[in-house]
C-alpha cells in the first residue's frame, strides 16, 4: 500500500492558472494533499534557455528550486522554493510553434529531468494543458485516435476551440477516481500504440523519452501529433494498482 504522508510534492507548472486547477483535482482525487505548485510563466524553450546562459556545460547539475528563486525574488515563492520536497514535477506544454522550438532541446531537458525523487521528471503536455480534456468518451477507445496538426495550434489556435466542442469532462470539480483511472488507463494504451510497446510505471522516465522521440518524428514527418497529457502518468507510477478504481462505487 503506497504511503501518501510521506509524499510531498513541488510542482513546477507552465501557466499560472489552467495547469495548477488540473494538478491540484488530480492530486486530490489521488489522495496527494501535500504539494506546491509554483508557476514558471513562461515555456519550455525559454526554460531551457535560461537554464544554459547559466549553466552552460554545467546544466546536467542544475538545482531547480535555486535556479526558480532567483526568477521569483517574492517571499512567498521563496519560502515554497525553500521547502524539502520527495519529489519534483515540471509540467510544460510542447509548443512547436514557438520560433525557439528545438527538438533537441526538447530531448536535453527529458535527459536531465528524469527521476522525480532527485533533480526532478519533466512531464510534456500535447500539444498544451488542454489535452486534458480532449477526450470524447472515456469508455470507449476513440482517444487512441485522437490526433492535431500543426496548424491548429499556430497563432490564432483553433485547438482550443476543438476540444471545448468535443469533451466529455465539462467540470474538472467532477472528476472523480473513476474517471481519472479511465483516462489514464487510455492514455497508456495510447503511450503503447505511440512506442509499440507496453509502459510499465517502473520504467516511465524511459518511456516519456521514447514518446517524445516519436511524437517529434511525426511532427517532422507529417505535421501532427498524437494528442496526449503525460503529467497525469504520475500518479500512475506512485500507484499502478490505481487502475482498480475502475471498479470504483
Amino acid at each position: 500500500m503506497v504511503n501518501l504522508m510521506r509524499k510531498k510534492i513541488l510542482a513546477i507548472v507552465e501557466g499560472e492558472k489552467k495547469e495548477p486547477e488540473i494538478l491540484r483535482r488530480v492530486l486530490d482525487v489521488s489522495g496527494l494533499k501535500q504539494r506546491e505548485i509554483v508557476p514558471y510563466k513562461a515555456n519550455i524553450y525559454d526554460l531551457y534557455d535560461r537554464l544554459y546562459s547559466e549553466y552552460g556545460d554545467t546544466i546536467d547539475d542544475v538545482d531547480i528550486q535555486e535556479f526558480l528563486k532567483e526568477i521569483h525574488p517574492d517571499p512567498e515563492s521563496q519560502d515554497i522554493l525553500d521547502g524539502n520536497y520527495t519529489d519534483i514535477l515540471l509540467i510544460f506544454d510542447f509548443d512547436p510553434q514557438d520560433n525557439r522550438y528545438s527538438a533537441g532541446k526538447l530531448i536535453r531537458l527529458l535527459e536531465i529531468f528524469n527521476e522525480s525523487t532527485q533533480m526532478g521528471r519533466l512531464y510534456i503536455n500535447y500539444p498544451m494543458v488542454e489535452s486534458f480534456y480532449h477526450f470524447r468518451s472515456l469508455e470507449d477507445d476513440s482517444f487512441l485516435k485522437e490526433m492535431f496538426n500543426l496548424a491548429e495550434i499556430s497563432p490564432g489556435s483553433t485547438y482550443k476551440e476543438r476540444v471545448n466542442r468535443l469533451t466529455c469532462i465539462h467540470q474538472l470539480r467532477d472528476v472523480t477516481k473513476k474517471e481519472l483511472a479511465y483516462m489514464i488507463r487510455l492514455i497508456l494504451k495510447k503511450v503503447n500504440r505511440i512506442c509499440e510497446r507496453e509502459c510499465k510505471a517502473a520504467e516511465l522516465a524511459d518511456t516519456l523519452q521514447d514518446v517524445a522521440d516519436c511524437q517529434i518524428q511525426r511532427l517532422s514527418a507529417q505535421q501532427s501529433m498524437y494528442v496526449l497529457n503525460t503529467c497525469i502518468l504520475y500518479v500512475y507510477e506512485y500507484n499502478p494498482r490505481m487502475l482498480d478504481w475502475l471498479d470504483y462505487r
